[in-house]
């Protein structure tokens, strides 16, 4: 992934021998991993072990596409399934019993424009949609405290608008980048997660590398994502490599958008992958590297919309209205009949 930079940038020699080399990996990996599985339900849960950590099965390739295909034309895995991931089976089980409470959604949104970090413009656009398909309180600036955040237990969603860092060989000091009351910055480490108390919050980190870190033979990897389960989170997306913010932007208003209609999250999530891909440009903008990161981890209950009950209330409205008008029709004819 970290040859994709460069492309990314414009730098487009060698191109073509990328995706090809590309596409072959991903087909082999599918046809190791995948081909020999037959009879798969539409939506899979996979527990991976050891370097699998590190993979998303979104973007294997189910067959050898032809030459000259387009890449968002290619027979991605995630075309034919929604999947999500446990970061083992106890945990698994123990998140598929918890529930969204409510669908109170927070956004932590620090401010960057006077420090080295770079500004997130589409992540916070997509703040603008998201608050119309659920009830939003935005964090932003001197709001965006580690202490502020801890004081939202009983969210439905926290909805990270930051930046990661990961710490490769001691993951309790990978962190995210949080706000200070002073103006400044500070950091939240995976060691502080532990602590805190979020039962059945569902977490949007799609910050760079949120789901990777140290691999510790028979823990796993130990990774903010992970953090966050122990933390009592029915579930996360979370990023397995530094997430472009355009393509995290357009894929997150589009996943808020699929859970409002109460699709369950994996769904929602594999459509607002799919919906991406359709609107890509081309092969650069279509490329894993934009979308393949992100992974769901844990529950995949469908969250309350902001205005569901709203909705739910008017149509028995009008049904109550219609059978009155239909049973005034049949009284007026029976009149007229006498």
């Amino acid at each position: 992934w970290q040859t994709f930079d460069r492309f990314r940038q414009g730098n487009t020699s060698g191109y073509r021998e990328h995706l090809a080399q590309l596409r072959s990996t991903m087909h082999a990996l599918y046809q190791l991993l995948v081909a020999p599985l037959t009879n798969l339900p539409t939506r899979l849960v996979i527990i991976p072990d050891g370097p699998l950590h590190g993979l998303g099965f979104d973007h294997l390739l189910t067959a050898m596409p032809e030459p000259g295909t387009a890449v968002a034309s290619c027979p991605w895995l995630v075309q034919d399934h929604a999947i999500s991931y446990a970061l083992s089976l106890s945990t698994w089980l123990e998140m598929a019993k918890t529930k969204p409470p409510g669908n109170r959604v927070v956004a932590i949104k620090p401010d960057f424009s006077h420090h080295s970090y770079a500004s997130l413009p589409d992540s916070e656009a997509a703040l603008g949609s998201i608050g119309k398909q659920f009830k939003l309180h935005s964090l932003d600036n001197r709001q965006a405290t580690v202490s502020q955040l801890e004081a939202q237990s009983g969210a439905a969603i926290i909805q990270f608008v930051t930046h990661a860092v990961l710490h490769d060989s001691i993951g309790d000091l990978s962190f995210i980048v949080m706000g200070k009351e002073d103006g400044s910055l500070d950091s939240l480490e995976v060691h502080q997660v532990y602590s805190m108390d979020f039962p059945g919050t569902f977490f949007y980190i799609p910050n760079c590398d949120t789901h990777r870190g140290e691999y510790v033979q028979g823990e796993g990897v130990l990774s903010l994502a992970r953090a966050f389960a122990y933390a009592g989170a029915s579930g996360m997306v979370a990023g397995l490599w530094p997430v472009p913010d355009r393509s995290s932007g357009i894929i997150a208003t589009h996943f808020y958008e699929n859970m409002h209609k109460r699709m369950p999250k994996d769904v929602a999530f594999r459509d607002a992958k799919l919906t991406y891909l359709a609107q890509s440009t081309d092969d650069i903008d279509a490329h894993p590297y934009q979308w393949g990161s992100l992974v769901l981890v844990g529950n995949t209950v469908p969250v309350q919309g902001r205005n569901t009950w709203l909705t739910g209330l008017a149509a028995l409205f009008l049904l109550f209205a219609g059978t009155i008008a239909v049973q005034q029709q049949r009284a007026q004819r029976t009149v007229k009949a006498a």
